[in-house]
C-alpha cells in the first residue's frame, strides 16, 4: 500500500512553544471568546428575567434584555458571587428560579459534569433556557487546571448525548463552531484579530473547536420536589423561589426535619406547612420589606417564629441590628438554628412573648406559627415582657405577628411608639379577642403614622374576599403597614434639648 508523499515541513511547523499560552487573551480577543460571543449575541432574546451566571456577571450585562435580577454562582466567596459552591453538588440552586444560566466553559472543569447539567436545568424556571459552552478542540487551561481541575473535551455527539440524559423533555440545539485554520490559531494562541472574519466563521465540524448549546425546559414542565435525607437527620428539600408546588407537596408531607434553600438563605424548619404560609409572604410577597435611612438600622422582631423575618432583614441590611423576641422553646431553638446556618452576627433573641406586662402565663405551644395565649389547649407556659422598654430609641423598623397580643402591646407602648419610624404588624380577628382594630388605627393616628390596611391573599383570608361572608363567629388577619410622619427624637437627644 503506497502513501502520499508528505509535504515538506515547513520550519514553523516544528515550532513547540505558542505564541501564547493565555489564548491569545494577553494579544486581544481569543478565537474561543470570538465564538463565544458571537453565539451569546444570538441567544440575546433568551437572556432576560432572572439569570444566572458563572463566576462573574459579564456576559449577562453585556447581552442580557430585561434583566430583572443577575446571579452569580462561584466556586469559592467572591464580591460578586449570590451562590457559592459546587454545581455537581445539587444544594447550592433553587429550583425552578432562574430564566437563564448562562454556563460558559465549565463543564470541562466539572469532574461529575452530568450531576451539574441536571442541577443546572432543575433550577431553570419552566420556559427558561440553559446556555452553555464547552470545549472540544483546546489547550489545557493551567488556571483552571491548578485550581479546581480541567477534565473533559467534547463533541456535538457527546454533548446533545449528555444534554438528553439530564435534561428531560428539553428542546435542544447544539452548535460547532470552528475549521483546521481557528483550530491551529486557538491552539497557537493567535488572538481572533489576526483572522478575518470570513475564515472564523467557516464551520467544519470535522475540526470541533467550541461547543455551544441552548437546553429550554418546556413552558408546562412541573419542578418536581424531591427530598433527599442527610446524614445529620435533617431532610434537604430544593424548592423554588416563587414556592410553586411546595402548598401541595407540604400538605401531605408536613411535619418532618425540613432543610431547604430559598433565595440564598438555609432554612430549617419542621412544620413545612407553616413555613409554606410564612415564605409566601415574607420572601416572596415581601410583606415585611422596609427601606431605611441608615445602613445599620435597628429592627424589632416580635414574634420571630423560626427567623424568616430576621433573615430577610439581615439580608435587606447586612449591618441590620435586630431584636428577635420569641417565647416558643420549640421555635427558639430553629430560630437559632437558622441564624447560625446563614452566618448571621447583630442578632440579640429574647425568650420572651410580648405583652402589656411582665409575668409568666399559659400558652398554646405548636411548632407551627399558631401559637398563642389566648385560646386553645393552654398546655404550656411562657415569660411575656413589655415592649415599651425597647422604645428608648430610634427603631428604624418594627414588625409584629404576636397572635393577638398586638393591641395591648401597643397601648402599653403609650408615646414611646412615636420612636418608630416604620411598622408592620398583623391583625389577628378572633372572636374571643372582640374587634380591636379601630383602637389600634387610633394609637397609630395618635403616634404620627400614616397607615395602610391589607388582607392577604385568598388562601390565607378567603373569609375578606367577595362574596364576603364575615359573622360573629369568623377568624381572619390583616396586615397593617405604617409610616411615621411625625417621628420622636430618643431620649438621648430628648434629654440634650
Amino acid at each position: 500500500m503506497s502513501h502520499p508523499t508528505p509535504p515538506e515541513t515547513a520550519p514553523d511547523a516544528l515550532r513547540t512553544e505558542p505564541v501564547s499560552r493565555s489564548f491569545g487573551l494577553d494579544l486581544g480577543t481569543s478565537i474561543c471568546r470570538y465564538y463565544l460571543e458571537k453565539f451569546l449575541a444570538g441567544q440575546a432574546g433568551r437572556i432576560r428575567g432572572r439569570v444566572l451566571e458563572i463566576g462573574d456577571d459579564a456576559y449577562t450585562r453585556r447581552f442580557g434584555t430585561s434583566v430583572s435580577q443577575s446571579d452569580v454562582l462561584h466556586a469559592a466567596p467572591s464580591e460578586q458571587a449570590t451562590f457559592v459552591g459546587d454545581l455537581s453538588a445539587g444544594d447550592v440552586l433553587p429550583a425552578g428560579a432562574f430564566d437563564c444560566i448562562i454556563l460558559t466553559q465549565t463543564i470541562q472543569c466539572i469532574y461529575r459534569f452530568r450531576h451539574a447539567l441536571r442541577h443546572a436545568y432543575r433550577a431553570l424556571k419552566p420556559g427558561g433556557a440553559l446556555l452553555l459552552s464547552a470545549s472540544g478542540i483546546s489547550q489545557i487551561s493551567r488556571y483552571d487546571m491548578d485550581r479546581w481541575g480541567e477534565f473533559w473535551r467534547f463533541t456535538d455527539r457527546s454533548l446533545d448525548l449528555a444534554l438528553r440524559e439530564t435534561c428531560p423533555g428539553a428542546e435542544i440545539r447544539i452548535e460547532t463552531w470552528g475549521n483546521l485554520a481557528s483550530s491551529k490559531g486557538y491552539l497557537d494562541g493567535i488572538p481572533s484579530e489576526s483572522f478575518p472574519a470570513e475564515c472564523l466563521d467557516i464551520k467544519d465540524r470535522d475540526y470541533q473547536m467550541l461547543l455551544t448549546a441552548c437546553a429550554v425546559r418546556p413552558a408546562d414542565d412541573v419542578v418536581p420536589l424531591v427530598p433527599r435525607p442527610a446524614d445529620d437527620g435533617w431532610t434537604d428539600l430544593l424548592i423554588p423561589d416563587d414556592l410553586v408546588g411546595l402548598c401541595e407537596f407540604a400538605a401531605k408531607n408536613r411535619n418532618g426535619a425540613w432543610r431547604t434553600r430559598i433565595r440564598g438563605l438555609t432554612v430549617h424548619c419542621t412544620d413545612l406547612l407553616a413555613f409554606y404560609t410564612a415564605a409566601k409572604d415574607i420572601l416572596v410577597s415581601r410583606i415585611y420589606d422596609f427601606t431605611a435611612e441608615v445602613a445599620d438600622p435597628l429592627v424589632i422582631d416580635g414574634g420571630a417564629h423560626i427567623g424568616l423575618f430576621t433573615l430577610r432583614a439581615k439580608r435587606l441590611y447586612p449591618k441590620a441590628r435586630v431584636i428577635a423576641f420569641e417565647p416558643n422553646p420549640e421555635s427558639l431553638a430553629l430560630l437559632r438554628l437558622n441564624i447560625e446556618a446563614n452566618g448571621l452576627d447583630g442578632v440579640e433573641i429574647v425568650e420572651s412573648g410580648l405583652l402589656d406586662r411582665e409575668d409568666t402565663l399559659p400558652f398554646t405551644s405548636k411548632t407551627s406559627d399558631g401559637s398563642t395565649l389566648f385560646s386553645g389547649d393552654l398546655g404550656s407556659e411562657i415569660s411575656v415582657t413589655r415592649l415599651s422598654p425597647w422604645l428608648d430609641r430610634t427603631v428604624d423598623m418594627l414588625k409584629l405577628n404576636i397572635e393577638g397580643a398586638e393591641h395591648p402591646v401597643l397601648r402599653e407602648c403609650g408615646k414611646r411608639l412615636g420612636r418608630v419610624r416604620r411598622l408592620v404588624m398583623e391583625y389577628h380577628a378572633f372572636p374571643e379577642l372582640g374587634d380591636r382594630l379601630h383602637e389600634i388605627l387610633a394609637i397609630l393616628h395618635e403616634n404620627g403614622f400614616r397607615y395602610a390596611v391589607h388582607d392577604f391573599d385568598s388562601w390565607t383570608n378567603p373569609a375578606t374576599k367577595p362574596p364576603f361572608s364575615i359573622d360573629a363567629d369568623t377568624r381572619y388577619y390583616l396586615c397593617l403597614w405604617g409610616t411615621n410622619l411625625r417621628p420622636r427624637p430618643d431620649e438621648g437627644a430628648e434629654a440634650a434639648r
